[in-house]
């Protein structure tokens, strides 16, 4: 009769290797749009979609610095402010799923660390707080939000929780700098004519 622990090891050996896989996707992902970063500058022919798929392109690149909201203040001034932020925000949020997953994936390396038991004993009990935390870094422009997603997804904050705090964030981020672009424009243009 087969025990239990050689089944406990092997399905947390698959979970490891499931982790790594999730971990390596997540930095070839951001390499190769590191890399076809000024091909993005093509879209901007598709008019909302690209605000979408610049920022979650942009986002999805975890610790390599893209212009996610540069787009989106010109673009901003271009198109309604409001749809520009909207679908800036919505493509945002996917791409910072990325380090949510790398973070998820990395806790693997960590998970027996004692640094890393109190971290997820924290957000556990202090999710509220954990929330509020996400959906204010979220909010700020900051180059450091993909630490946030690595720390949520390492101390396993739900992922709807990440994703509804992180939505809410930078859709008022992106609005507010689609806004900015717009008022900029139309107090810029008589000056410049």
């Amino acid at each position: 009769m087969p025990e239990t622990p050689p089944l406990k090891s092997a399905a947390a050996s698959t979970g490891l290797w499931l982790r790594l896989a999730g971990l390596l996707a997540v930095v070839t992902l951001s390499i190769a749009i590191y890399f076809l970063r000024h091909r993005i500058v093509e879209l901007q022919q598709v008019g909302y979609a690209s605000a979408f798929l610049v920022n979650a392109f942009a986002s999805s690149s975890v610790l390599l610095p893209m212009p996610g909201l540069v787009y989106t203040y010109g673009l901003g001034a271009l198109l309604n402010p409001a749809l520009v932020g909207i679908c800036a925000g919505c493509g945002a949020t996917l791409g910072e799923v990325t380090g949510y997953i790398a973070g998820y994936s990395g806790a693997a390396l960590i998970e027996n660390r004692p640094l890393y038991e109190r971290l997820l004993i924290l957000m556990r009990r202090q999710q509220a707080i954990a929330t509020l935390t996400v959906f204010l870094l979220a909010l700020v422009p900051n180059p450091f939000f993909d630490i946030v997603g690595l720390a949520a997804g390492m101390a396993k904050l739900p992922l709807p929780r990440f994703v509804i705090a992180t939505l809410a964030g930078n859709i008022c981020k992106a609005m507010l700098t689609a806004y900015a672009g717009a008022w900029s424009m139309n107090w810029l243009q008589p000056l410049l004519n």
